[in-house]
């Protein structure tokens, strides 16, 4: 997925995959009975061509893939943990000794499909070390050359074609590309892209976006009783990219498509939805959109609770310019009834989380996706609390909520803790909540975040607190 989007990048680029298992075959175990008969015989599952497939890619896109295994360096001996039932010294050292093979066997394997991908980019793989040794890794960006050659046609015969290099003068060491397939560029094409089809797919695709739409994305779970968990978004919009056409009434008109998609943390798609919004601007409120520009926002459902990569693009319909935003986003499970937080917006006027719409909204004010503000200013915030315990006495939750803003890591301003009022909330299991933190002067320009950590003074003492935060920016 990622290697298919660096294509779009210009020039010779480079990967760092992360990972502390990425074998070329995984086998299951062998599952017996009480009475040592086979119940389930091992099943092997071979990698080998998806990570060549991989390699193909990213050589083809001209993308250096360079490994780290995290398992860092690993203690095969014997651990107290460990339980030796043998009677003689030769089966002991034996029994020794196939636990420290078949421990060291296991990191290797766990390590040989990273491997594979490295080498064949031409990268390497970091092994048996606690540093990631990222230091190495760009150091190796330092000095690389790339030769290229035609081949004459009788190469495209879709059959793999090793490459060798050597380097002369002694002392030195070469990496390069193990080969490729004989595939022409134009066939590899339509194979691997024919799922992409149109610009607007690809934008949503691509994790590195397009850029002839400026935009920003603040995406903020919510739940409603009737629709369920539900991905609230605010996207920013710069008025200067888009394309306005007059109508009769002096309004200013911008026809937008807005496409949305969530990719599960497997790589495939959760869910998607493409709507058509027009924007009419008149007067003050066209001047107001050129000068600090305007934001819509829509709700797209989510069924399940997990972590997904969520993207938005937006492509004008006059000018077929477009761009696109992405952001991680999780979605809490409601039903295992522990305390929650929404995501927070922070605005001028009432939270508008309580709201639910998944046709694109015209909103003239940019302070829902672009969190700019000045010092001295007030920063309005609203979230929903969800799952508080009730006190049958009182039939009204116990809630506190503490503000923090921070800044590099630490906490700049701590205002006083806020009692939750929640005597005019239609649904107790919903709680909608809002406050205002003041921004101090002294606050220098630059990135904070503002945290809420909401206290449940009714219940257990695991399920007691739930936090969330959002970004900002403080503006001179």
């Amino acid at each position: 997925f990622i290697v298919e989007a660096m294509s779009e990048l210009p020039g010779r680029k480079s990967m760092v995959v992360f990972s502390d298992s990425l074998p070329r075959e995984d086998q299951e175990p062998v599952f017996r009975d009480r009475d040592g008969n086979v119940i389930s015989a091992p099943f092997t599952t071979n990698y080998s061509y998806a990570l060549n497939r991989i390699a193909e890619r990213a050589i083809r896109n001209s993308t250096v893939i360079y490994a780290v295994d995290t398992q860092g360096l690993q203690y095969t001996g014997l651990t107290a943990a460990d339980s030796i039932h043998v009677s003689s010294q030769g089966q002991i050292n034996q029994e020794i000794n196939n636990i420290i093979s078949s421990r060291s066997n296991l990191i290797v394997q766990r390590r040989e499909g990273a491997d594979l991908i490295a080498r064949q980019t031409g990268g390497f793989l970091v092994r048996n070390s606690n540093d990631f040794e990222l230091d190495r890794i760009l150091e190796d960006q330092s000095g690389y050359y790339l030769i290229g050659y035609r081949p004459t046609d009788e190469t495209f015969n879709k059959t793999f074609h090793k490459i060798k290099a050597r380097v002369k003068r002694s002392g030195m060491s070469l990496r390069t590309r193990f080969g490729f397939f004989g595939v022409s560029e134009e066939e590899s094409d339509n194979l691997s892209r024919r799922t992409l089809t149109d610009k607007a797919n690809l934008a949503l695709m691509s994790p590195f976006g397009a850029h002839d739409i400026h935009l920003d994305l603040a995406a903020l779970f919510g739940n409603d009783k009737a629709l369920g968990s539900t991905l609230r978004s605010f996207v920013y919009l710069d008025a200067h990219d888009l394309t306005f056409t007059d109508d009769a009434e002096g309004a200013h008109i911008a026809t937008l498509e807005i496409s949305s998609i969530l990719f599960g943390n497997n790589g495939a798609v959760a869910d998607r939805q493409t709507s058509t919004l027009q924007v009419r601007l008149k007067g003050s409120s066209y001047e107001e959109a050129l000068r600090d520009g305007f934001a819509v926002w829509f709700d797209l459902p989510v069924k399940r609770p997990g972590a997904y990569q969520y993207r938005v693009a937006v492509r004008d319909v006059t000018s077929s310019k477009l761009g696109a935003v992405g952001t991680f986003v999780s979605i809490p499970n409601l039903n295992n009834h522990r305390l929650t937080l929404s995501g927070i917006v922070l605005q001028k006027t009432s939270s508008p989380t309580t709201q639910t719409s998944t046709t694109p909204q015209q909103e003239i004010s940019h302070s829902l996706a672009v969190r700019r503000y000045a010092p001295g200013s007030e920063l309005r915030f609203g979230c929903v609390i969800y799952n508080a315990e009730v006190n049958p006495a009182t039939s009204q939750p116990k809630l506190q909520l503490q503000a923090r803003l921070y800044r590099d890591g630490k906490v700049v301003y701590t205002p006083p803790v806020m009692t939750v009022d929640a005597s005019k909330a239609p649904d107790l299991a919903r709680v909608a909540t809002e406050g205002v933190v003041r921004l101090e002067n002294k606050l220098e320009p630059g990135p904070y975040y503002l945290e809420l950590v909401v206290t449940d003074e009714l219940a257990k003492d695991k399920q007691q607190q739930a936090i969330q935060w959002i970004d900002f920016e403080i503006v001179p």
